[in-house]
């Protein structure tokens, strides 16, 4: 396009763009933010079944308790001394976890400061005070874009950890 099409285009659209931006962004920000622990989650299943592939451990990962990460960090700390847990950016990544867990796993995403996510939600800048009914103070678990590049860092932190370890391990993943 010329510079002239792009301005024009640029103005048709403005008032709109302008409107999904201010009525969506939330949602945007929201979805990014489950998909970005989804990442996680699938790439450590990746690593795992890639491991159990390779070796003639009798265990599997289906054979392991629980769920997702827990699941797949149990099964690479027992069997491979990746000691997930140990990791630095781990605390950070179960704190994401509850927020994510939360969000998806639960009609709105309003709580009370009594509530025991409320600590988590405002350690990672992701919390807003709104006002209930009767007056009553709650608080919205509020995914912002900052929230999201916090958990792409985090994700940074994480796998550069994992890969530096199991290198000295001499693990290829």
């Amino acid at each position: 396009m010329t510079q002239e099409e792009t301005d024009l285009f640029y103005e048709y659209n403005f008032e709109e763009d302008m409107y999904f931006f201010d009525n969506y962004h939330n949602t945007f920000h929201e979805s990014f933010y489950i998909t970005l622990y989804s990442f996680l989650e699938k790439e450590l299943f990746k690593i795992c079944k890639k491991l159990e592939s390779e070796n003639t451990h009798k265990i599997k990962v289906k054979h392991l308790a629980g769920n997702g990460i827990d699941k797949y960090s149990l099964f690479l700390s027992s069997l491979y001394d990746l000691e997930i847990s140990q990791f630095n950016a781990w605390n950070e990544i179960k704190k994401h976890q509850k927020i994510r867990n939360y969000i998806v796993h639960n009609d709105g995403n309003y709580i009370s400061v009594q509530d025991s996510l409320y600590q988590i939600a405002s350690s990672l800048g992701c919390i807003s005070r709104i006002i209930g009914r009767h007056g009553s103070e709650l608080y919205e678990i509020n995914i912002l874009g900052a929230t999201c590049s916090r958990l792409i860092n985090c994700l940074e932190d994480f796998f550069e950890e994992l890969f530096t370890k199991a290198s000295e391990l001499d693990l290829k993943i």
